[in-house]
């Protein structure tokens, strides 16, 4: 179950640190560019690319709500479930969002050195992929212990859409008779 807590405050953190913000700016700012220098003939708005990345987020959103619940799980109250509930819940739905992320993200580890062991870190250091947290040392290189391996996408490979819509609906609403 601790498991499954880390995964979840790292999923909630990831969402309120306005990592999405920071890669929409960077994907702006690579376009104005691109454009500025000639190397792009078609201009796209920072609407657009807003629209497109919000678009390509929901669309993710979506596919991990269809393949594993995980919307519906993330937004119930569990608080009076008892602990083995919630991990044959939480079974079933790491499995199929698991599926969704590896079908479609081919997300590979940066560091492949397990969690608190030595890690050597050289001058050349990619800090986009690797953040130095506590007293960093000032020369190079240095030892530090691995805090999170992360992860990065080798490919996107998404499904086709099935259908076009620019309604933000994850999941429909469900009525049986």
């Amino acid at each position: 179950m601790g498991r499954f807590v880390n995964a979840a405050k790292a999923f909630w953190t990831t969402l309120k640190n306005n990592e999405a913000e920071k890669t929409l700016k960077h994907v702006t700012a690579v376009e104005k560019e691109s454009a500025v220098n000639g190397k792009s003939s078609e201009k796209v708005s920072p609407k657009v690319l807003r629209e497109q990345f919000e678009f390509g987020a929901l669309y993710t959103l979506t596919l991990l709500q269809r393949e594993g619940r995980l919307v519906d799980f993330l937004l119930e109250n569990i608080e009076t479930y008892e602990d083995s509930q919630i991990g044959a819940a939480v079974r079933r739905i790491h499995q199929s969002c698991n599926k969704v992320i590896i079908e479609n993200f081919a997300v590979k580890k940066i560091i492949d050195t397990p969690e608190n062991e030595k890690f050597t870190v050289g001058k050349n250091i990619d800090r986009e992929k690797i953040k130095l947290v506590g007293s960093v040392p000032d020369m190079f290189p240095f030892d530090g212990s691995v805090h999170h391996c992360g992860w990065e996408s080798a490919k996107i490979n998404l499904p086709e859409i099935r259908k076009e819509s620019g309604a933000r609906i994850i999941a429909p609403a469900e009525v049986g008779f």
